[in-house]
């Protein structure tokens, strides 16, 4: 049975980004960062850093804030090797495993559920806080991670809201 501790998977991805946005720093020092999202799809061993900037204005206009695969820096944090974040891979693949366990839609539904708050739970950490400060904030700066297949709800938000953890 492929269990997930929330806690350790939601600190260690905490720590994969804070150590993500330290590392590129510099590389966005002169854009002003509008969003900090994270792109989970467990079901294909996915998880993508995504940032939104000041260069995304035009895309946002026409398709709003959060159609992510239209940021310029939509998963910078993948290689061109593996074609994925190596950061996460570990994670992915306990990730993966934890949704694909039971052949219930309804249990696969539940899970992928957990594994999507636990990414909004990372991003809200303190860890990430403290590693975002190095950036230029804009003013409707905001941090986003969406069900896959729920494209408008903001987690982030809800679990603010919940301070579930």
């Amino acid at each position: 049975m492929a269990d997930l501790d929330a806690v350790k998977c939601r600190e260690q991805l905490a720590h994969i980004i804070a150590k993500e946005l330290i590392t590129c720093a510099r590389r966005f020092a002169s854009n002003k960062i509008r969003g900090l999202a994270i792109d989970c799809h467990p079901w294909h061993k996915v998880l993508e850093l995504c940032l939104c900037t000041d260069l995304d204005d035009q895309f946002i206009e026409e398709n709003g804030k959060w159609w992510l695969a239209d940021w310029r820096y939509f998963q910078f944090t993948r290689t061109v090797e593996g074609n994925k974040w190596p950061a996460t891979q570990a994670l992915c693949e306990a990730m993966f495993d934890y949704c694909e366990e039971n052949n219930s839609q309804d249990d696969f539904e539940r899970r992928t559920g957990l594994v999507v708050r636990i990414c909004a739970q990372a991003l809200l950490s303190p860890t990430v806080k403290e590693a975002i400060k190095n950036y230029d904030l804009a003013d409707d700066f905001e941090f986003f991670v969406s069900h896959p297949d729920e494209l408008e709800e903001n987690l982030c938000q809800s679990e603010a809201r919940s301070r579930s953890f």
